[in-house]
Order: C-alpha cells, then structure tokens, then sequence
C-alpha cells in the first residue's frame, strides 16, 4: 500500500519529477510554460483515468488544448452517462489559488449548454468536444467539474465552492464540484496508488453491543448494525485493498454517490432504512465479545457506501446495515462468491462490462495472454478483464473494454465504438453486441483456439503500430493530433485490408516475424494514412464535427470505398 504519509515536499518532487517526464515523453519542452501545463494535463488526466475506471475517454484524447474554453480535460462514461471536466492549473506550491479564476470554472455550466458560444469561443478541440454537452443534459447526463491546482485553497474558497453546490444542488442541476488543491491532489493520488495494494489479511472492528448476530449454516455469517464512523475508520485505514476483488472499486465522487452523502448530510439518523448496507466476504473470522477479527477481509457490495462516509466528516447518528459472509476464498471467477456480488451488485447502477469481467471467457483470455511469449512485434500483453485491478507486472496494458474495441473494430467497424461503446459489452439479449466482441462466429464459447487467438493478437498489434504512428505524427505537427480519434478507423481499415487480400493464415507469422509485419505495415500505411486524411478534410470543409464524424456510417463507408478503390488500382 502506498505510504499515506508522503510528505508534501515529497510529493511537490514527485509532481515535478512526473510532470517532467511526460514533457520529454511527448516532445514537449518543460521550459515552456505552454508545454509544462500541457504535460501537467496529461499526468492528472492520466491520474484520473486509472483512478476513476468507468472513464472511457483515453488520456490523451480528453486534452482540449489551446482555446480551451477554461476545460483542459474532458472524460466521458456512457453507461453511466456522465462527464468530468478538469482545469489545471501547475503553479508555484506556495501561492494561493487564484479564486477568480475558480468561480469562473465552476460557473462553465450555462456558457456550455448554448451550442453557438462554445463554437464562436472554443478551439478545434474543445468545440468538436462540448458542442453537445447541452444534448447530452437534456438525455439526463451529470458533470462534475474538478479544478486542479498545486496551489493552496484557503478555507474561505473552500466556503464559496461549497456555497456553488450548494446552488446547483437546490436548482437540482445534476452538476458537483471539487477542489483539488496541493494538499486534495496528495490525497488522492494516494488512493489512486492504493488501487494496488493487495488485500488486507486481517481486519479487527468493534461492533455495537446487542446489535449483531452469526448465523451459523449453511454459511457462516455475521449481521450487524455498524456505525458509520466504523466503517469511515476502516476505509481511511485501507482505502482501495477493501475492494481488490470487487467487481468495481469507489467511482468516484458522482452518481449513487450523490444520494449517499446526500441521506448521511440531511438525514443521518435514517441512513441505516435508506442504505442498501455493505456486504463482505473473508476466508474466516472470530468474534469475541463484541470485537470482531476477520482474516483476508473484502468488500463486494457497499464500495460507495464506505468510501462516501470515509469522504465526510465522523457523524455518530450513522449506522449501516453489515453483513459478512465466510467463504473458502475471496476470488469471485465462480461458485458462491460470484453469485454473492453478481446479485448484491445487480440492485446499484454499475459499469455492464463489470457483470463480463468473470465470464470463462474472459478468466480464460487473462491466463492465455499472460501465457504468450513475445516474439517479433508481438508485445508482452497485459489483459486487465476488471476495473480497479493494477496490472501485474510490465507490458501492454489492454482493459477488457479496450480489448473489446480492439476486436470489435477489426472484425466490423468502427462507429459503435464512439456511439455506444456499451454494447460492445452487452449480451445479445438485451440489444447488445457482445458475442460479436467475444465470441466465435457470433457465438460465446469459454475458450479460444490459437487461430482465433491470433486473429486478436494481430489486431491488438496493429492497434498498438498505429497509436504509435499517429502519437508521432501529433508530436511532429499537433495539428494531426486530431487523426489519433480515427485509430479504431485505421484498424478497422488493416482489417478490410487484410481479407481482401485473403492474409488470414499469416496472422501467426505476422504477429512474431518482423520482416513480415513491416511489409505488410508499410504497404497497408500507405492506403491508410492518405484515406484518413483526405476523409478528414473532406469533413471539415463540410463543417462535420469531430463527434458526428467519428459516429458516421456514412464516412466509414466512403473510407472503405477509398481503400478498395486504391487496392483494385494497384
């Protein structure tokens, strides 16, 4: 677990150091105040991410960069229908916040629902992006705006930030706002880290005389009315390792979390009748008196719940609804304990991906990726199948969702992935394409053979080829940096390109033989890169926006009509 004493001239290093490395790794000069704030945007944008997992937007395509309209970051989750908004602010570690410039922030929300302001004030970037931030509210979407400084807040701004929630919450405008100064960045980058931290082996909680009871079969389970401030103590002790096998970890501050401070702020004393209660699971415990000791302690529904109290100040008239169930391990791949989160979790608003994550076939793609050797230009793949897990050990990190784009736009086409990238995880049953991202054929099965299996990894390999070549391209000429939301397009397109040229019996080679690949690479990059581009302008000078660009069955078609035109010419 990460040290949650880190010191703040620990952490103004760390931020320094960090912020440094990410200049040199885009190219950018940390000299140039520009440059610096845009690396200082990607390390919080990339912080963000890998803390707040239901984010569908990358890094670096959440940057608006210059005419930003006071947003440098925008994160989207579909499923849940929410946005996140960021402005950042690298300044001087000893200087206050300038508050102006907070209020300004944080009073975004009207200039945003009028489309014509964002387009007559906002850079490329920022109007394709927020254009339709009004359509999105009028759908029932939620923001919450952050504003990130390594500055200090003084208590009286603290005072005015709360005073806007405070208006936005009795207009019920689903909008909330947060103030991350030097001392709120520490903390949670702290629990951003703690997301690695395995799980505790034992837990010790004092529970209330005469409010608790064991039952003993056909499970070994405790009841017990909790005070919050108990379950406020334990997650201010272990942070994010109480959820290492959940489901899905704390999302963040949005969502059912809003209700939950909400109930515990205005109405403590009837928390316990409103509250669906938290629920774990250990490998044994022993109650003694009224002292409870848990051995391999894990929370599998109630994440919110605990991390919401841990977020507020100790209320004594706060109790929960506990229960804790003993089972012959904390792993949720099947059995009992799959059961236990699949139905305790089935009554809150989660992440569909999060009900795929145990399926054989995704426990079956973690352990044969992790078996593959990298040969050629195979990368050492990293298949992360559930949020909130760190990736274990070095490689290419791809998340079940990402995996799920990956093929998704290899095998079909591109546009679901921007429209409705959650039905990529969505079973067929419910209107869903799933089977399409996972199956075979159109159908599940628990396990790949290696020809199908390859077929993946080549699509993972030429997604990561052309990142890569699209990351260049933006570092040479930022302009371009607005080619990198079509990978899913290209790749889609290396797929087109590779049936109709009939090469799907290479997959293996061309996945672990370097001469091969990179024939085909520079042969297939030479289609594609001029079709990218010239679709591109083509919409610009239409005044497509970047949204309906990416989303257009119409584009995608006249892309795949470009590349035949170009193979049938060669």
């Amino acid at each position: 677990m990460p040290d949650s004493t880190l010191t703040v001239n620990d952490f103004q290093k760390l931020v320094r150091d960090q912020t440094n490395k990410v200049a040199a790794e885009m190219g950018w000069s940390y000299s140039n105040s520009a440059e610096r704030g845009y690396a200082f945007q990607l390390w919080c944008a990339r912080l963000i991410s890998a803390f707040e997992t239901t984010l569908e937007t990358d890094p670096v395509d959440s940057m608006l960069y210059s005419r930003d309209l006071g947003a440098d970051l925008f994160f989207e989750d579909t499923a849940a229908g929410h946005i996140v908004i960021c402005q950042c602010k690298y300044q001087s570690f000893d200087k206050p916040i300038n508050e102006d410039e907070i209020m300004a922030f944080f009073n975004k929300h009207d200039h945003f629902l009028q489309r014509k302001w964002v387009q007559d004030h906002g850079g490329k970037d920022a109007a394709a992006t927020l254009e339709d931030y009004g359509e999105r509210f009028a759908d029932g979407y939620s923001a919450s705006y952050y504003f990130i400084s390594t500055g200090k807040a003084t208590d009286r701004l603290r005072g005015a930030v709360d005073a806007i929630n405070s208006a936005f919450a009795d207009k019920r405008v689903s909008v909330t706002c947060d103030l991350l100064d030097q001392t709120g960045l520490k903390e949670y980058y702290i629990r951003a880290q703690s997301l690695e931290a395995s799980i505790p082996p034992r837990v010790e909680i004092d529970l209330p005389v005469d409010q608790f009871f064991t039952k003993a079969k056909p499970r070994k389970t405790l009841v017990a009315c909790l005070k919050g401030n108990t379950l406020r103590d334990l997650s201010k002790r272990y942070k994010q390792s109480l959820y290492a096998f959940n489901i899905r970890g704390y999302l963040g501050s949005r969502g059912i979390n809003k209700a939950i401070r909400t109930t515990a702020t205005e109405e403590p004393d009837l928390f316990f009748y409103f509250n669906n209660g938290v629920s774990a699971i250990c490998t044994d415990f022993e109650v003694t008196e009224n002292h409870l000791e848990a051995f391999n302690f894990q929370i599998i529904n109630g994440a919110q719940t605990v991390s919401s109290l841990a977020s507020q100040a100790p209320n004594p008239e706060i109790e929960v609804l506990f229960r804790l169930t003993k089972t012959e391990n904390v792993k949720t791949e099947k059995g009992l304990n799959r059961k236990i989160i699949e139905f305790n979790n089935s009554q809150n608003v989660v992440k569909i991906s999060d009900f795929r994550s145990n399926d054989e076939i995704q426990v079956s793609l973690e352990r044969r990726l992790s078996e593959v050797h990298p040969k050629g230009k195979l990368p050492k793949i990293v298949y992360i199948r559930k949020r909130g897990t760190a990736a274990k050990g070095t490689g290419y990190n791809v998340r079940l969702e990402d995996f799920a784009k990956i093929r998704f736009a290899f095998l079909h086409e591109p546009t679901l992935i921007h429209a409705s990238p959650k039905a990529l995880w969505t079973p067929r049953d419910e209107g869903g394409q799933y089977e399409k991202s996972f199956g075979v054929r159109g159908e599940l099965k628990p396990d790949w053979n290696d020809e199908i299996l390859d077929e993946a990894l080549l699509a993972v390999v030429l997604y990561k080829a052309i990142d890569d070549k699209l990351k260049e391209s933006a570092k040479r000429d930022p302009e371009s940096r607005f080619l990198r939301r079509l990978r899913f397009h290209a790749l889609a397109l290396s797929g087109e390109y590779l049936r109709k040229l009939s090469r799907q019996s290479d997959y293996h080679k061309l996945t672990r033989n370097d001469g091969a690949f990179q024939q085909l690479w520079n042969d297939f990059w030479a289609l594609a890169n001029p079709t990218l581009i010239n679709s591109f302008l083509s919409a610009s000078r239409n005044g497509t926006t970047m949204f309906a660009f990416v989303r257009s069955e119409t584009v995608w078609q006249d892309m795949q009509k470009s590349l035949r035109i170009q193979l049938s010419a060669r």
